[in-house]
């Protein structure tokens, strides 16, 4: 390699890199701007489904108190859609209760949460006799189609 190749390597090697972290963040930005979800969208289901799938410690938890003193106890879907409320409230500003959404083969309903921001609906249910886990999945299954008419979801 002669002297002359040699310096205009060098010279080469700061544009490919500035052209390398160019077209790098033109591709995440454009994969941000037009996938399903960005970063903080992803995040924030990240952690609504963290809620969901731990709220059998929180409420098992809440349960045990100190002294004797009296506990929460869930007995019913209004019990868990209470705590679900107040943990919600702890990470998002807007949470809203009882939305109604738009009728779905004649029926309209409300879904139990919604982060208007953040378009996530939460649909919160209970086991209990006459309802097994079996029944309610079904149900889930009826209210994700029955939601995702709603402009917010």
């Amino acid at each position: 390699m002669t002297r002359r190749e040699g310096h205009d390597q060098w010279r080469r090697k700061p544009l490919y890199f500035a052209v390398r972290e160019a077209v790098n963040s033109f591709i995440e930005s454009s994969v941000e701007r037009n996938w399903q979800f960005s970063k903080q969208g992803r995040d924030t289901v990240e952690l609504v489904r963290t809620l969901c799938l731990r709220f059998d410690l929180f409420a098992r938890q809440i349960q045990k108190r100190q002294r004797k003193r009296s506990s929460i106890i869930f007995t019913d879907e209004y019990d868990v859609q209470d705590a679900m409320h107040a943990l919600l409230r702890l990470h998002f500003d807007d949470v809203r209760a009882e939305e109604w959404t738009p009728s779905y083969a004649g029926n309209a309903s409300r879904v139990d949460f919604l982060l208007k921001r953040e378009q996530i609906v939460i649909e919160a249910k209970m086991t209990r006799k006459g309802l097994d886990q079996r029944e309610v999945a079904n149900q889930l299954i009826i209210d994700k189609e029955r939601y995702s008419a709603h402009s917010d979801c």
